[in-house]
Order: C-alpha cells, then structure tokens, then sequence
C-alpha cells in the first residue's frame, strides 16, 4: 500500500517520524506531503526511503483569500472556548510585530461576541484549489492535527480520497478548529472520542480510538530492560514545568519556591527537582530557584542533548519513575507519570487575582486538566496540603491508576495498523 502522510510540526513529532518508518517496515510505501513553510523542517529530519512532496493545490485568489480571512475571523470554535482563546493569545504573544499582534487581538475580540458561524465544512466546500500536487498513486492519506492544509483538504473532500486524521494530542478537540464532519478521525482514548464529539460536533460513527503513538515510548520503556542505576542520588519530589509563556513562568517559579519551602519544612530528606519547560529558549527566568537549597535544576537534557527522541524518553521516564511525587501545572508529561505508576498532582494554586485571558488559571484549569484530573480529585489545592499527600501515596496511586486505564498504551506498530483501517 502507498500510504500519503499529510505532516505539520514535523521537527518536534518524533512518534510521527517512528510512524514513517513503522509503515515502511511493515512494507509499505510512504510519501511525505508538506506545505512549502516547513521545507526548512522536513528536510533536516529526512527518513530514507520516503518520498517528499511539496502541496501546490494552494490557489490565492481574491474570492479564496476573501474565504480565508472570513473563516478566520468568524470561524467555528469549540465548545471548549476558553481553551481556544488562551491558544489563541499565547500565540498572538509571540508574534514579533505590534501591529499583528493588534490585528489579531481585534480579531479575537470579535469571536468574543459570538459570530462564530462558519464551519470548517463551509470553507472546504467553497475553497476553489488547484489540483496540481500528484495523488492518484496514494491508497490512503493520514493527516494529523490539527490539519492545515487547507486546499488539499478541500481537494480530497470533494475527490472523495480516503482520509483519517490522527488527533494527535488530548487537548487538540479543546482547542483547534479545523476539524471536517466527512472525515474518519483516530482517536487516543474513549474519552477523547466523547470530546470530539461534544466539543467539535463530529459524528460518532466517524471516530475510532487507536492509541496514542506518544505513549508509544512508554509502550517501548516499559517492555526495555530494566535501568537499576537511580537518576540521582537523593529521593526527590519531581516537579515538571508546563509553561512557556513568558509571561506567565515568573508565575509558575512563584509556585516552585511555595512548594519548595513546604516541602522544606515537612520531608527536609526530600528535594525538589526542577525540569524546566524544555522549549523554553530563556532560561534566566528560572534563576531564582538557584537559591534554594532543597532544590536541583533537572537540566542535564540541554547541558547533554542525546542522540535521538527515544533516548530522552527514556531518561525523561526514568526520572519519572524514580521520584516519591510528580507535581505539574498543565502537562502530557501528568498523563505520562501515571502510566509508570507514579503518583501524579495538577499543582492547583498560585494563580492571584487575574484569571481571564492569558493567565497561570486559564492554563491550569483547560478542559482536559479539569475533567480528567482536577475533577478527579487530582489537584492540590495548596502548599500546606503537600505533608498529608505525601503521608498517602498509595491512595493518590489508586486514583492515579484509574485515569491510567482510561488511556492504554500500545505498541507503534499496533497503532500504524488501526490508523489503516
């Protein structure tokens, strides 16, 4: 089978390159199709054997573009608002220009007010494209979320080629908007299924659940050889930055020296180490915790980078596994700790007054943070309650393993074989 994966975000995906060669060694063919904004990343993360090719369906006429901005601004969201507004301002806070960053303000201003009447399905269908980019030879397309290409899924929307778009991660039905009713979507869980249906409207006979290809490495972890030697010589509470807005990680290392001088006080046997949010580029902000003599930063994945996506996995899980208390603000990395069976806290408090827009709240209380962890009695409420939890474990495991069996993980290879499907 020749199978067309339709990629986004191909630098940082390292599951959706073992995905490519997981195809190829299982005998298919694979062709890569990208947009021409990630030429850069697709050829520094080539795959031998795959094929590349670039879309070219892209047709900017004045009725297109007038299309384009049209859905931009009074687009469908999901029912989950709050966690599209809060994607939306985090990344309108990176732009380097002042003026987007005042256009794209006023645009969220006017979503604000309800007129949000037009559907992914509306753009898809009325998108004139220009069938230029090779197809006919594929047997089976793959996209993944949230799906960008626009002209090219218009084109395989009206062809009527053979689609599933892999939602990728648990918070992409809280959060994105362009998902198609006619499409086939693969899911991660049960639940996320129920999400994409609630949130995004999507028909339930179009939804399948198939695992989660980033749990994969977790999947591999555990079927490893054990590792006997611990990652540090002291036990340790491990706490797992989730934040890289800059704005808001002063916040976030506000809430780190609360729970470090908590701890100090109740389990002064205990320290806190610190992995700091990998992508983060800057990180001076994380300078005052360096003061502090119960707590270590975890930096030793950018002072030492390893040579590939699993061997980081692997260090990152072991640190995991090894550590008396996972605390995070937001994070995969909460799901991850209670798959390896390490009890796991959304840190819940720290938030002061401010809690619309772009605030630590809003990003602490997403849709996917409050049903599945918070609303599960996984959150801590506040510095002091840290002595009680740590004097019951056990119990904050059981609770842990609950929401475990609500995302199984399996093997890449079983998944590549229900995306198929």
């Amino acid at each position: 089978m020749k199978i067309g994966l339709i990629v986004s975000f191909f630098d940082f995906r390292a599951d959706v390159r073992a995905l490519a060669r997981e195809f190829i060694n299982s005998g298919h063919q694979v062709v890569i199709f990208y947009r021409k904004t990630e030429k850069i990343e697709i050829e520094s993360n080539a795959i031998p054997g795959v094929e590349y090719r670039l879309i070219i369906d892209e047709n900017r006429s004045f009725r297109n573009r007038l299309l384009e901005y049209a859905f931009m601004v009074f687009k469908r969201l999901p029912k989950s608002r709050h966690n599209y507004f809060l994607m939306e301002l985090f990344k309108i806070s990176n732009f380097p220009s002042a003026v987007s960053r005042f256009y794209y303000r006023l645009f969220l201003q006017i979503q604000r007010l309800g007129l949000n009447f037009i559907s992914y399905d509306f753009l898809l269908r009325n998108l004139q494209y220009s069938p230029l980019t090779a197809l006919d030879d594929i047997d089976q397309f793959v996209g993944f979320t949230e799906f960008q290409a626009d002209y090219l899924a218009a084109r395989l929307l009206k062809e009527n080629r053979p689609l599933s778009v892999y939602v990728y991660s648990w918070d992409h039905p809280c959060k994105h908007t362009r998902f198609s009713c006619h499409f086939q979507y693969k899911v991660w869980s049960e639940g996320i299924r129920k999400d994409l249906i609630a949130l995004q409207g999507i028909p339930a006979e179009n939804i399948q659940v198939c695992g989660s290809s980033q749990f994969s490495f977790i999947y591999d972890f555990l079927k490893a050889a054990p590792e006997t030697e611990e990652p540090f010589d002291f036990p340790y509470v491990y706490y797992c930055c989730a934040i890289g807005i800059l704005e808001l990680i002063p916040q976030e290392v506000a809430i780190i020296i609360s729970l470090a001088e908590a701890l100090e006080d109740c389990r002064p046997d205990l320290k806190l180490v610190v992995r700091p949010y990998p992508l983060l580029k800057n990180w001076n902000l994380y300078a005052p915790l360096l003061s502090m003599k119960n707590v270590m930063l975890d930096d030793g994945f950018r002072k030492n980078p390893f040579p590939d996506f699993t061997a980081a996995s692997f260090d990152k899980f072991r640190k995991l596994k090894a550590a008396e208390l996972v605390l995070h603000s937001g994070s995969t990395i909460g799901l991850e700790a209670c798959l390896l069976d390490v009890p796991s806290l959304l840190v819940d408090f720290g938030y002061g007054r401010n809690r619309s827009g772009l605030s630590v709240y809003g990003f602490i209380h997403q849709f996917q943070n409050r049903k599945y962890l918070l609303d599960e009695g996984l959150g801590l409420k506040q510095p002091s309650d840290l002595p009680d939890v740590l004097s019951k474990l056990m119990l904050l495991r059981e609770k842990n393993r609950r929401l475990a069996a609500a995302f199984p993980i399996t093997s890449l290879s079983e998944i590549s074989h229900h995306l198929l499907k």
